[in-house]
């Protein structure tokens, strides 16, 4: 959160990953709402998943995801520097990770992390680490649009004051 008596920086501060942008003299109003939005985001961050991979249990934070997919009977879960193997339904995988706004099920088999999303093509979405996650081909336009809204919605720049 940035509080400062000049709006000069406030562009800047999405570089470096502000929640809200504050403006002395303080309102005590916005800076309840700037502390809820901050504790929002530190909720995102501590969410976890566990999962049994080589007959251990893992735990995943979710903000470490950058998708998911299915092999037959297995999911692979793809992080920043590895992959975690676990015998799991998708469909139940889904029935967790679906309901954090972040995750998009964009495909039969496939779901990505939106905060890894660095651009978006004709039918796949490319992630931060360059690789290309296949968007469904009837209903590519509502992943787009899907993304768009979380883009918009998540918060970033809502505090803007």
């Amino acid at each position: 959160m940035f509080l400062t008596t000049s709006d000069e920086f406030a562009v800047e501060s999405y570089d470096v990953g502000a929640s809200y942008y504050l403006l002395k003299p303080l309102n005590e109003e916005k800076l309840f709402r700037g502390m809820a939005v901050c504790l929002k985001d530190l909720e995102q961050e501590r969410k976890s998943i566990q999962v049994v991979s080589d007959r251990m249990t893992v735990e995943i934070p979710y903000s470490s995801i950058y998708y998911g997919e299915s092999y037959r009977n297995s999911i692979e879960i793809h992080l920043r520097d590895r992959a975690v193997k676990t015998y799991m339904t998708f469909q139940r995988l889904w029935e967790i990770l679906g309901e954090d706004p972040r995750f998009l099920n964009c495909n039969k088999g496939y779901f990505v992390d939106m905060d890894h999303i660095e651009r978006v093509e004709e039918h796949e979405f490319i992630l931060e680490n360059q690789v290309a996650i296949p968007m469904r081909k009837r209903g590519a336009s509502q992943m787009k649009q899907a993304y768009l809204q979380y883009l918009c919605g998540r918060g970033r720049g809502s505090g803007m004051v």
